[in-house]
């Protein structure tokens, strides 16, 4: 596992250098990666690199900005993607997949504990579908506890999924298309 936001964070440089490396070190079977937001990410000759000339097929996870996953044909091996409107967009459907992504059971559980936070939402609020549905809640009464975001107040995946173990609802905004229907 290589968070490329984390090391971001903890080193205020790529991670191009050290991906490589534990690459080189480990040789996984696959690498997923999962885009991160730009300045943390790995450059698209890093995956390249990973691909072709370490022979380590590369699986690229997309949870938003998928007109990136056109860019990264020549990097990855298959794209996961979180709704069907842009494998309409694609000549190449067959290096794409329609899926939810699985989540890390260690990380992700139910521990138990008391729920004491009723609403949450963590994530980005600078898009405005976003931000009149929270303005909504608000205004009928309903208070949201809100954190996170990649470019607005990161927080570490550790702390992120502490704060869905203490929600009774985890608010989330989802925009797109699933069999013809809007969602």
């Amino acid at each position: 596992r290589f968070h490329f936001d984390e090391y971001y964070h903890n080193y205020n440089r790529s991670c191009d250098a050290a991906l490589l490396q534990l690459a080189m070190e480990k040789k996984p079977d696959i690498v997923f990666y999962s885009w991160c937001g730009g300045r943390y990410d790995p450059k698209w000759e890093t995956l390249r690199i990973i691909r072709r000339k370490l022979g380590i097929p590369v699986v690229a996870i997309w949870w938003e900005v998928l007109d990136l996953a056109e860019w990264a044909l020549p990097c990855v091996d298959l794209n996961i993607v979180l709704h069907s409107s842009y494998l309409k967009k694609t000549n190449h459907p067959e290096k794409y997949l329609l899926m939810w992504t699985p989540q890390d059971t260690r990380i992700y559980y139910n521990p138990n504990i008391k729920r004491d936070i009723d609403i949450s939402f963590i994530g980005d609020v600078n898009r405005h579908d976003r931000q009149k549905g929270i303005a909504a809640l608000k205004d009928n009464g309903i208070s949201i506890y809100h954190s996170g975001g990649q470019k607005e107040h990161w927080i570490a995946i550790y702390e992120y999924s502490q704060l869905y173990m203490r929600s009774k609802i985890a608010l989330n905004f989802s925009c797109g298309s699933y069999n013809g229907i809007t969602i």
